[in-house]
């Protein structure tokens, strides 16, 4: 079912990406998509038919570019009307990662804002984040490099405007791996 589903997000984008994320909520497919390369635009589309059809794509960046794009580089989450997405900027990090950058909608994706960041503002390295939502708590996970390769988590309960301290879940991780996040239902 999963190979399926990637199968058909990959076909059936209108200009093939240079990577994506997909999040399903309740039937509904969210996906944030942006072109290969550097510094990149990062934009929304959603599918309420399975894939079929995806609505024209909505920039979600406001204008803060992710650091490059592929997969892994950028996530989205959603539950109901709330979408979240979340990427890495440019910085002075391992090639040229930077701090975490996060954008909501609360219109189910026809608008968006910034919000605020799971990680402090240095310009240094964060890589690979993951996101998931449950229960209107929203869970960041990043490989952080500035703190030598340690897998970092923070929890949002109001919708991305504040975060909690980033706890570590990995004090020697991989550089290179990507994470993932699944926010178990309550």
């Amino acid at each position: 079912m999963i190979t399926y589903l990637f199968a058909l997000l990959a076909a059936s984008a209108s200009a093939a990406p240079g990577g994506f994320d997909v999040y399903a909520d309740n039937g509904r497919l969210h996906r944030i998509e942006g072109e290969a390369g550097k510094e990149v635009a990062l934009n929304y589309r959603r599918s309420d038919d399975g894939g079929k059809t995806w609505t024209p794509p909505v920039r979600v960046d406001g204008g803060r570019p992710a650091y490059r794009f592929g997969a892994g580089d950028a996530r989205v989450a959603a539950e109901g009307s709330s979408v979240y997405a979340l990427w890495a900027r440019p910085g002075k990090g391992p090639y040229n990662s930077g701090p975490l950058a996060v954008s909501r909608s609360t219109d189910g994706g026809r608008s968006w804002q910034d919000a605020a960041s799971p990680s402090d503002g240095t310009p240094f390295g964060r890589r690979f984040p993951a996101l998931a939502i449950s229960a209107g708590v929203l869970h960041a996970v990043w490989l952080d490099r500035e703190s030598n390769s340690k897998v970092l988590a923070a929890r949002s309960t109001d919708g991305a405007r504040t975060w909690s301290s980033p706890v570590m879940l990995d004090p020697d991780a991989c550089e290179c791996c990507w994470n993932a996040a699944l926010a178990a239902a309550r």
